[in-house]
């Protein structure tokens, strides 16, 4: 573990990333080599990137730029991703998302955890869970402040109950209804099943104890309540993602109506964002 918590204000993640000898002026700077090296032997290590993010100096010309830029790739891709039918694609759509971002000038960060959807017309809530008894990533979205819930692919998971028929397309939102995560929103019932067994009566704060670093990661990422047309959904962070690949041409292990990613930002993603504001990050 490279620490128990996380630091609270940007002096601190700053000194954090200086004493290891990495540059933090770039955008996307966890592709630098030397980050890939701490990385490497602290898998926890790109939570500290998130934090940065979260924590980094942003003035009204930038946040400008987000919102006029961050609805409109969003819309494109999750257009093409739909017409394209692929389920389950949330790891790989986050992804090329973030990347295009970061060709804009736009900071970001892959957030993977748990989406639990609540609906009237559910008899039960849906569970995309991150500790089942097979590993499983849950649900990846993005978060680009001033945008907490960046989630493109939204309505082509893997649904079962007609779910697809109440939900938006994608959801991009500035802020939600904070909320305390409970067991149920990240663990499966298997391992509850399992957790019971060797625990009996079950503590309320058991999915912390079958992961202790996620205490933490709850503290410092926050979970939100979103309610969009027929639901409520919970965003709860579990862990922190960004892509491998240095670019969009590296992006090479789905197509999506035929293209490559890179092909996909050329063709409909860029025309797209013809109109937003050029502001560049600072």
């Amino acid at each position: 573990m490279t620490g128990k918590s996380l630091p609270t204000c940007l002096d601190q993640i700053e000194r954090f990333f200086r004493k290891r000898k990495i540059q933090i002026d770039q955008i996307a700077f966890y592709n630098r080599p030397e980050f890939i090296a701490a990385e490497r032997s602290d898998p926890s290590f790109l939570e500290f990137y998130a934090a940065y993010v979260r924590l980094r100096n942003r003035d009204a010309a930038y946040d400008a730029h987000v919102r006029s830029l961050v609805p409109r790739a969003v819309s494109a891709l999750a257009a093409e991703i739909k017409r394209d039918g692929q389920k389950g694609v949330c790891i790989d759509a986050s992804m090329i998302l973030m990347k295009v971002l970061e060709l804009h000038g736009v900071w970001s960060y892959g957030s993977n955890g748990a989406l639990t959807i609540h609906s009237p017309k559910l008899t039960s809530p849906t569970h995309f869970w991150p500790m089942d008894v097979e590993q499983v990533a849950g649900h990846v979205w993005l978060v680009a402040p001033p945008f907490e819930i960046i989630d493109v692919s939204l309505i082509c998971q893997a649904y079962f109950r007609g779910e697809e028929n109440f939900l938006p397309d994608y959801l991009v939102a500035e802020t939600g209804r904070r909320i305390t995560p409970e067991a149920t929103d990240y663990c499966s019932s298997e391992v509850l099943a399992r957790a019971r067994r060797h625990y009996g009566p079950l503590p309320k704060d058991i999915h912390f104890r079958l992961d202790p670093d996620l205490k933490r990661r709850v503290e410092f990422f926050p979970p939100y309540e979103i309610v969009s047309r027929n639901a409520k959904l919970h965003y709860c962070a579990g862990g922190i993602s960004a892509s491998d690949a240095p670019d969009l041409q590296a992006i090479t292990s789905r197509r999506w109506n035929g293209l490559l990613a890179s092909e996909l930002y050329e063709r409909t993603i860029n025309p797209a964002l013809a109109g937003a504001d050029a502001a560049s990050a600072p």
